[in-house]
């Protein structure tokens, strides 16, 4: 029974997930710093003024740090974007993670979705939704058969063994490796 809990948790979290994503809004990189300046104020002298705060955006482009001067209403803009992007990046690297327990449940021996399902502890419902996605992918073989009382059913099985990328400073090279194993 806690299994079963397990899986509707799972399910309820990764739907709540999707809805995140849909209503995110606007989403930007970077960072928001309010900045203060001191100077010698001019009606005292010997005493500092602190001005400010001033916000500044701070983010990269095309490798070199931009940074644009906002207003405090704009800071509160800016700063949701940038709460937006990082839930974003969030949500998107569970997702990454649902995909990969299912291409490495799959790497040794073809599987059915309610086997993946069963075997990584992912909603069926979002097992389906990956499998198309590696699937239009290219990632995933399919397979179909008929079982013993008439049912069709699919098997799944990865293409790749092994993904390695490195980045230089200028290029980014990505080596796959192809999943030969066959079933015995």
């Amino acid at each position: 029974m806690a299994k079963k809990t397990s899986v509707e948790s799972i399910q309820k979290r990764y739907e709540r997930l999707k809805n995140k994503i849909l209503r995110l809004g606007v989403i930007l990189q970077g960072s928001i710093n309010p900045r203060t300046i001191e100077l010698a104020d001019p009606k005292a002298p010997g005493r500092m003024k602190r001005y400010g705060p001033y916000y500044q955006w701070t983010w990269k482009r095309q490798g070199q740090t931009v940074n644009i001067n906002l207003s405090s209403s704009q800071a509160k803009a800016y700063s949701k974007a940038i709460n937006n992007h990082r839930q974003l990046n969030k949500m998107l690297e569970e997702m990454r993670t649902l995909s990969l327990k299912i291409l490495e449940s799959t790497m040794y021996k073809p599987k059915t979705a309610v086997e993946i399902s069963a075997e990584c502890t992912i909603p069926i419902s979002t097992v389906y939704r990956r499998l198309q996605d590696l699937h239009d992918n290219k990632m995933l073989s399919v397979s179909g058969s008929i079982s013993e009382d008439g049912k069709k059913y699919f098997m799944y099985k990865s293409k790749i063994k092994e993904i390695s990328s490195s980045f230089d400073g200028n290029l980014v090279q990505v080596s796959i490796v192809p999943n030969r194993i066959t079933e015995e």
